[in-house]
């Protein structure tokens, strides 16, 4: 601290102004005091370097004090901005939640596996021997029995049903007949290569199919007819009983 004085200024004068500073409330007593005296006027003075660097430690001490209160406030705003932010981000995560587990509950009612809409049962076709095609249908027996007869494909004291037995489907039956007829072979020797069951007429002369098997009808005319063109006759016949028995069902 500095102080000037210029006139008469004795050393009652210095002591009486120290006594005074002494009991001003905001004069520290620690600090150092310079008294400047001139004798006409006080020309202005530059502060020491002393009394610099003690004004650098308060400003310093100032500045930490500065940093260590604002680092408690910073600490303070930051917790109280993760505590508003932690709610609004687990109600964002619930809501997200939500949203994920409708869309997957969508997704897997629109993604329902294919076999779970398909009845297994309706995979399986189920084809009706030749008897029970004619038993169900007493009208298409009757048609078709006339037709064939008609034809000279089926002899007249002899009975549709039983001469289509233990034929798997009606169509080859059909077709054995009119073989018979056409080519002509054997009848009996050659149901019994396409059903694979031996007739209770069949001559001696029947060979049978190999090891007792069921055979396609173009087989089954090789065995009896191995000169013959047996694909194309097979499949005439076939397609001639499928027309009887569409004729016959009309």
């Amino acid at each position: 601290m500095l102080s000037s004085a210029y006139g008469a200024f004795g050393r009652a004068d210095s002591v009486a102004h120290r006594e005074k500073l002494l009991k001003d409330p905001d004069f520290e007593s620690h600090s150092t005091w310079r008294l400047n005296y001139c004798k006409y006027s006080c020309p202005p003075q530059a502060p020491r370097k002393a009394d610099m660097r003690g004004d650098l430690k308060y400003l310093a001490a100032a500045a930490v004090m500065l940093v260590l209160c604002a680092s408690p406030i910073r600490a303070q705003s930051t917790q109280d901005k993760d505590t508003q932010e932690k709610p609004t981000q687990e109600k964002d995560k619930k809501e997200r939640g939500g949203q994920e587990k409708d869309t997957q509950d969508k997704s897997s009612e629109k993604s329902d596996p294919w076999y779970n809409k398909i009845n297994p049962a309706k995979l399986i076709k189920h084809y009706k021997s030749a008897n029970d095609q004619l038993a169900s249908d007493g009208h298409l027996e009757d048609n078709l029995s006339k037709q064939l007869r008609m034809q000279g494909v089926l002899a007249p004291d002899r009975e549709l049903q039983d001469a289509c037995s233990d034929f798997k489907d009606l169509p080859n039956c059909v077709a054995v007949l009119r073989l018979s007829v056409s080519l002509p072979v054997d009848f009996t020797c050659l149901k019994w290569n396409v059903t694979g069951v031996k007739p209770k007429s069949a001559a001696d002369s029947c060979a049978g199919p190999a090891g007792g098997k069921a055979m396609p009808l173009d087989r089954a005319l090789d065995l009896l007819k191995p000169n013959l063109d047996v694909k194309k006759e097979s499949g005439n016949a076939l397609r001639k009983a499928h027309d009887d028995i569409k004729d016959a069902g009309s």
